[in-house]
């Protein structure tokens, strides 16, 4: 499979999948970042699908509106996605708007910037400025993980009450609280009410730190992130990151 193309997987739902749905999954990522017309034959060898599967699923995607085909036989997105997707169109402007201010804040302070929102009791990285430096921290887009983990996470529950977080606490899994603890979730969102920033530095066991903060843009409430290795929020520059840090979420919020 391409890369780009996985679909990501947690141990708690690797039994409750449909290997269907994950390779129609897999031909309308391919066809949405393709933007053009493509063959069956092409669109099989990119997604790894047998020509005949992918040619079903693309017709029954055909009828449903959600493809279409050109009159060289190539397949691409169709229009009639667009009362799906027509709910994130915001947050897609959104995600535009941010990238060159993620990205100009990466090559700025030489720490990877991401942006983040809440999804149940998952966190997405939905947009990400990477630094210009060799060695950095990678932050893929689209890829759930707990919204109890993080600093990232904790800036986005700085909206919660109390009893909304000890519920969400309550909620998840015990084994997450076997690797992590939830007093320091605690911590870091009272961080985040108090002071509009918090940080998670020293404590990760590969060496990578962060600092957040919640951020709001129109009706999207989000998480804005610096990540970095542990040299990079040594204590001389641990400030300006920060002031860097909210200095960007205003520029976000106008």
């Amino acid at each position: 499979m391409k890369r780009g193309m996985e679909i990501p997987v947690r141990a708690k739902d690797a039994g409750n999948r449909i290997p269907a749905v994950e390779k129609t999954v897999r031909i309308l990522h391919y066809l949405a970042k393709e933007g053009r017309g493509t063959p069956t034959k092409a669109i099989a060898a990119e997604v790894e699908v047998s020509a005949s599967t992918c040619y079903r699923i693309l017709k029954t995607l055909e009828v449903a509106g959600w493809i279409a085909q050109d009159e060289w036989g190539g397949f691409h997105i169709g229009k009639g996605l667009l009362p799906v997707v027509e709910p994130l169109a915001d947050l897609r402007e959104v995600i535009r708007r941010s990238r060159p201010v993620l990205e100009a804040g990466a090559r700025r302070w030489g720490v990877t910037v991401k942006l983040c929102f809440r999804q149940g009791s998952e966190q997405i990285t939905v947009a990400v400025g990477t630094p210009s430096n060799p060695v950095g921290i990678l932050a893929p887009e689209g890829v759930p993980y707990p919204v109890v983990e993080a600093a990232s996470g904790a800036a986005l529950l700085a909206g919660l009450t109390e009893s909304e977080l000890e519920d969400l606490i309550h909620r998840t899994p015990e084994e997450h609280w076997r690797r992590h603890r939830p007093e320091e979730l605690r911590d870091r969102v009272d961080q985040c009410q108090k002071r509009g920033w918090c940080e998670n530095i020293g404590k990760h066991p590969q060496g990578i730190d962060a600092i957040a903060c919640p951020v709001r843009i129109g009706d999207h409430r989000l998480a804005l992130c610096m990540i970095g290795l542990r040299g990079d929020f040594r204590e001389e520059v641990l400030s300006d990151l920060r002031e860097g840090l909210l200095e960007m979420a205003r520029e976000l919020e106008e």
